[in-house]
C-alpha cells in the first residue's frame, strides 16, 4: 500500500527544506529528434511538492544516470531507491552500462544494478542484469539523476522519448536536452545527491534507512554522492549548505573514513603502473599555466589497467603549482575521451561544449571520435585560447 498522504504533506520539515529551484519549461513534450541543448534558468522557487504530486498515479519507477556512472550518480541513484521502496514503490535502478568494480563495496544494492542497451528481447538472456524492453515497459515512470544529455543517456534515452513513461529529471548541470517538461533541477547544487537529500527529507524519509542486508545506508549513499562530486569538498561549486548537508548525514551515521577509503584509498596496483605514463605524458605550456597528458591503449596493456583506474587522474594533473587548466586525453574505443579541470577563473564547461560535451565551469568532459594525434590537434588550440581571451575570465 502506497504512503501517498506522505508524500504530499510535509508539515513538519523546514520550508527551506522543502524548496529548490526548478527550471521553467514551456516547451511541447514532443522532441525533436536533435533539440538544441539550453542553459537552465531563470529559477523560480518551487516546492517539492510538486514533484510528489507527479508520483501520486506512479506504481513502479526505473531510476536512471548517465554511462560510466560515477559516485553522485550512483549514490543519488542508490538513495532514492532505497527512500521509494519505503514508501512503497516498485523500483529498479538501471543505467546505460554497468557500474564500475570500485564501487562494489555497495553490496547488494551495487550487485542489483541493471543495464539498458536497446538490445531488442532475445528469450533466455544470458546476462540477467541486462533490462529488455518488455521488463522496462512494467514500469510507468522513469526518474533520470545527475544529467540531462541524450548522448550520456545513450539507449535510455530511447525510453525518455518513447512518450511510454512519465518521465522526470533531477539534475545539477547547467545545460539541459529538454527531456522533459517534469525537470526539478538546480544548477547552483554542487551534486545531484544535495537535491536528492532535499527531496528526500521533504518526504521525511529518514536519512538513516538501512534496508535490510545492505551495506550501505541513504546517509552514506549521499554523503558519498556528495563527498565525491565536490572533491570531498574542496571545490568551489561548495556552498556553506552544503557543509550542513555533510553534517546532517554524519549526524544520520554516515561512515565518513570508511567512504573516503573506498573512493580514494581502495586503487588496484595496476593504477601506479598507469600514474607512471601520466606522468610520462605530461606537458606544460602557457607559461605554466596549461597542463596536459595522454592515456593510450598501449598504456593501459603495459601497466594491465582498466578505465576505472584513471579515477581522479585528471585532478592530479591539476595539483601542479601554477597551473590553471588541465585536460587528460584517454584513447577509448571508438575515439579519444576528454576530461577538462580548472582553477575558479577559467570555463572548461564552453571548451567542453565546443566539442559536443559539457559538465561544469571546472569540471567537464568531452568525446571525440578521432585519433589521439588529431584529438589533441583540435583541443589544445582551444586550450590556449583560454589563456589570451580575457572573455574567459571572471
Amino acid at each position: 500500500m502506497f504512503v501517498l498522504d506522505k508524500i504530499l504533506n510535509f508539515g513538519k520539515i523546514e520550508r527551506n527544506r522543502q524548496s529548490f529551484y526548478c527550471s521553467v519549461c514551456t516547451f511541447s513534450s514532443a522532441q525533436p529528434q536533435n533539440p538544441p541543448k539550453i542553459e537552465r534558468g531563470p529559477y523560480v522557487k518551487h516546492s517539492w511538492k510538486k514533484f510528489a504530486s507527479l508520483l501520486q498515479d506512479s506504481r513502479s519507477i526505473l531510476i536512471a544516470s548517465h554511462a560510466r556512472a560515477d559516485g553522485d550518480a550512483l549514490g543519488s541513484e542508490l538513495a532514492l531507491a532505497a527512500g521509494l521502496r519505503s514508501l512503497g514503490f516498485r523500483v529498479t535502478v538501471v543505467n546505460p552500462d554497468l557500474p564500475s568494480e570500485m564501487f562494489r563495496f555497495m553490496g547488494k544494492d551495487f550487485d542489483a544494478i541493471r543495464f539498458f542497451d536497446g538490445t531488442s528481447d532475445l528469450g533466455t538472456d544470458p546476462d540477467p542484469r541486462r533490462l529488455s524492453r518488455s521488463e522496462a515497459q512494467t514500469f510507468d515512470t522513469l526518474l533520470i539523476v545527475d544529467t540531462s544529455a541524450r548522448s550520456q543517456l545513450r539507449s535510455l534515452s530511447e525510453l525518455a522519448d518513447s512518450g511510454y513513461f512519465k518521465v522526470l529529471v533531477i539534475d545539477h548541470h547547467a545545460v539541459s536536452d529538454r527531456l522533459t517538461e517534469n525537470d526539478f533541477s538546480d544548477a547552483s547544487k554542487p551534486a545531484a545527491g544535495c537535491l536528492v537529500m532535499d527531496l528526500l527529507e521533504s518526504l521525511e524519509i529518514p536519512l538513516a534507512l538501512r534496508e535490510e542486508d545492505a551495506s550501505c545506508s541513504i546517509a552514506d549513499f549521499l554523503f558519498f554522492a556528495i563527498a565525491t562530486d565536490t572533491g570531498w569538498f574542496r571545490f568551489p561549486s561548495v556552498l556553506p549548505e552544503t557543509l550542513h548537508q555533510a553534517a546532517r548525514l554524519m549526524e544520520a551515521g554516515a561512515s565518513t573514513s570508511r567512504l573516503y577509503r573506498f573512493a580514494c584509498e581502495n586503487y588496484a596496483p595496476a593504477r601506479m603502473k598507469l600514474m607512471e605514463a601520466l606522468g610520462r605524458n605530461f606537458t606544460l605550456e602557457c607559461s605554466g599555466k596549461l597542463a596536459y597528458s595522454r592515456l593510450e591503449k598501449k598504456d593501459f596493456d603495459q601497466a594491465g589497467a582498466v578505465m576505472s583506474d584513471t579515477s581522479e587522474m585528471v585532478n592530479q594533473l591539476l595539483t601542479t603549482a601554477g597551473v590553471e587548466a588541465v585536460c587528460l586525453f584517454t584513447q577509448v574505443e571508438n575515439g579519444v575521451r576528454l576530461n577538462f579541470r580548472s582553477r575558479e577563473n577559467f570555463d572548461v564547461a564552453q571548451l567542453a561544449g565546443q566539442f559536443g560535451g559539457g559538465g561544469h565551469k571546472n569540471a567537464s568532459g568531452a568525446f571525440l571520435g578521432t585519433s589521439m594525434t588529431e584529438a589533441q590537434n583540435r583541443v589544445l588550440p582551444s586550450m590556449r585560447a583560454l589563456f589570451q581571451n580575457s572573455t574567459h575570465k571572471n
